[in-house]
């Protein structure tokens, strides 16, 4: 369901129940990264969804801003699990996460636009098994940023990204940590004009 509250702000909900079936790659395995499964059942969760949109315009400069929240109930999560070299898909039992992601977008005509995204995440195994529950979910960082912006004049356009992701764990245990890391990336495109 969407709402418009007004000509630049918009409220959503969204509410379901959603089936996932195993891939054929985590079912059959590749025989080369990934091994078989033929034991793993579809996962499936209930979930609840709420969002707020705005976007406006004050003379040549562009604002927006969104929001999204999210929990979802799951049951049977498959999961990919490292077992020595190699992957394998499990069936975790029953899981929950909760989450925020939130963006700002801005622009000033062709000059500059950037844009901000912050995702926080809490996904934790509910299983019965004690070494397990109640741990974050395995490679699912709890905070994650990134940040690009833009800017140029005439031919000559500057750019930096910025990507971050936290600490994370590798096991279900959480006794196998993967610091965190952060990414920059900077780029310089030059057009030329044609020649008369």
């Amino acid at each position: 369901t969407r709402l418009r509250v007004s000509k630049a702000v918009s409220v959503s909900l969204a509410a379901g129940r959603a089936v996932r079936l195993p891939t054929f790659l985590e079912l059959f395995g590749d025989r080369a990264f990934f091994r078989p499964n033929l034991t793993l059942k579809p996962e499936s969760a209930w979930t609840l969804e709420a969002g707020v949109r705005a976007a406006g315009r004050v003379r040549q400069l562009e604002l927006g801003f969104e929001t999204h929240g999210f929990f979802r109930r799951i049951d049977d999560l498959i999961d990919i699990n490292r077992e020595g070299p190699m992957l394998r898909a499990r069936n975790v039992g029953a899981a929950q996460s909760l989450g925020v992601e939130l963006e700002g977008r801005l622009s000033f005509r062709d000059f500059v636009a950037a844009r901000l995204a912050y995702t926080f995440l809490d996904a934790r195994d509910q299983s019965l098994i004690e070494s397990r529950s109640g741990r974050l979910l395995p490679s699912r960082p709890p905070h994650s940023v990134a940040l690009r912006i833009d800017g140029g004049y005439r031919g000559l356009r500057l750019g930096y990204e910025l990507d971050y992701v936290a600490r994370l764990f590798l096991d279900p245990a959480n006794l196998q940590p993967r610091p965190a890391r952060t990414l920059h990336a900077v780029r310089l495109d030059a057009e030329s004009s044609p020649s008369r």
